[in-house]
């Protein structure tokens, strides 16, 4: 930091002697730099409508000039500059040499988002990896109401850092104002099931909370969905929570409630998938024994039945019993257990193309991939390497190395 400031001042009295505004020899590297720190004092100064020009004339050397890591930098830099600029207001003074006498008269630069959004984008072109020139192009966007391409650089940037609460929040608001901007109600539900998915990406880094219960919620209304699983676990915390707070002085178990109907049927939910898993077919059974009282799901005996003869590799008999029942009930959770168990299936008798586009279908329809159980792994990068899906294999495995998930050696 001392040596920035001793480098500044000393570049702001070469200014005021003039050294610095010499032409240079755009050839030379030094040259670029000291241009650059002229344009780059000009704009620490408040000098905006210098630093503008500084700033432009820099980027057309550099567009002249051999194009280097250096110049690149440069010219990336001298573009997020001159968008930072265009997004002020700031007065400029302006010599009148139309009259006998010489005038000076002032007017004032008004803020151009149009104008700062270009000057961002190429800077973002010139850098796509500079997280820094990216933020800004998207809080840009956000300002001026372009949600959609803002919503788009969020999501882009939560990727890069995925620690970050406000990209996520920001994304998370740029899906829900696009669902606002739809009137067809199957691309409705569409945008409201990416909404969906990425609050369920936000939770994993930060756990589930108000905010993202907020933004998830609205989503499953969005659908006409209830309040899923994990929603209805954490309100009956929040709820054994609060009590807690209003009766220190009680003892705690005399808090803990008998869960209602909702919790109930959210917690038969978590310990089926946890029992298919590791293919626990006992424990299985019970929870969907508990859940088709609660919830009337009538094709859970079949799913129950499928898998049994898929544990003793009886894939072609399950594989049938799956198809048959598929259709028996119009349950989400069911449904995709019924895909997953497909997959799986098709995976064992080596039919690559259909067993592709059944993993592509869970992958695809959860950007958290929530619907993959650690197990489900090694099938779905062998399915990927068989079809040819290069991309999508490489993210599978490197999700799979976020979780720990030992895959078999080939």
């Amino acid at each position: 930091m001392i040596l920035l400031v001793f480098v500044f001042t000393a570049l702001a009295s070469n200014a005021q002697t003039g050294q610095l505004d010499q032409p240079n020899d755009p050839s030379k590297p030094e040259s670029i730099l000291q241009d650059y720190y002229t344009a780059e004092n000009h704009y620490q100064n408040g000098q905006f409508s210098s630093a503008a020009k500084s700033f432009e004339s820099l980027i057309n050397t550099l567009d002249d000039a051999e194009k280097t890591i250096s110049s690149t930098s440069f010219l990336g830099a001298s573009y997020f500059r001159l968008s930072c600029i265009a997004a002020l207001d700031y007065p400029v003074q302006k010599d009148d040499t139309a009259h006998s006498l010489f005038k000076t008269t002032r007017t004032t630069h008004k803020k151009d988002y149009d104008l700062a959004i270009y000057y961002s984008s190429e800077a973002v072109r010139i850098e796509p990896e500079n997280e820094d020139f990216l933020f800004h192009y998207a809080t840009l966007l956000t300002i001026n109401n372009n949600w959609e391409e803002a919503t788009i650089a969020f999501v882009e940037l939560v990727h890069r850092n995925p620690h970050s609460w406000t990209f996520h929040e920001t994304a998370a608001e740029g899906y829900l104002k696009l669902c606002e901007n739809i009137q067809d109600y199957e691309d409705l539900s569409d945008q409201a099931e990416n909404l969906i998915g990425f609050c369920d990406t936000w939770a994993v880094h930060f756990g589930l909370s108000a905010l993202i219960v907020k933004y998830k919620s609205e989503g499953l209304r969005l659908q006409n969905k209830p309040l899923s699983a994990d929603i209805l676990v954490w309100e009956e915390a929040q709820l054994l929570q609060s009590q807690s707070k209003k009766q220190p002085n009680v003892n705690s178990s005399a808090l803990i409630l008998p869960p209602n109907a909702k919790t109930r049927l959210a917690l038969n939910y978590a310990l089926f998938k946890k029992a298919a898993g590791i293919m626990d077919v006992p424990e299985m059974q019970a929870q969907l024994d508990s859940i088709e009282i609660q919830a009337a799901i009538f094709s859970g005996e079949a799913l129950i039945s499928a898998y049994k003869k898929y544990l003793v590799a009886d894939y072609s008999n399950s594989l049938s019993l799956l198809n048959k029942n598929f259709n028996a009930d119009n349950n989400t959770f069911m449904r995709l257990e019924y895909t997953r168990l497909i997959a799986l299936n098709q995976t064992k008798m080596g039919l690559w193309s259909d067993a592709w586009k059944n993993w592509d279908y869970l992958i695809s329809s959860d950007p958290l991939w929530t619907n993959l159980y650690e197990n489900d792994y090694s099938f779905a990068i062998e399915t990927a390497e068989k079809t040819g899906n290069l991309d999508i294999l490489y993210e599978l495995k490197k999700r799979a190395r976020n979780l720990n998930i030992v895959l078999p050696q080939n």
